[in-house]
């Protein structure tokens, strides 16, 4: 536990569905809106923006009623798709795409 008596350590996530950003936090009953993505905007802006001000309010925020002794520790981690695969089958596109030209 933290001062203000929240867990110190636990998961939050982002991610991306029909149009919003929602915060997925292990300590709340479920998710929260961060708002809409707006056209032609990376909905990775908008949760990075919302990681961004979590992080500002915790430096803000004193430990223990004294200000400036807050230790902050933040591990960023992103889910992407298996490169290797993605490889693998553009390669495999590309072999079927030459075999069919040699036919």
């Amino acid at each position: 536990k933290d001062a203000t008596g929240e867990d110190a350590f636990h998961f939050v996530g982002y991610v991306f569905h029909q149009g919003s950003v929602y915060e997925l936090d292990g300590l709340k009953p479920g998710p929260i809106s961060c708002g809409p993505v707006p056209e032609g905007t990376p909905w990775a802006e908008i949760a990075r923006a919302e990681v961004q001000r979590r992080i500002d309010a915790a430096q803000k925020a004193p430990a223990d009623g004294a200000e400036g002794s807050a230790e902050l520790r933040f591990n960023l981690m992103a889910i992407t798709a298996n490169r290797m695969l993605e490889a693998e089958r553009k390669i495999d596109r590309e072999r079927h795409l030459r075999q069919r030209a040699n036919i």
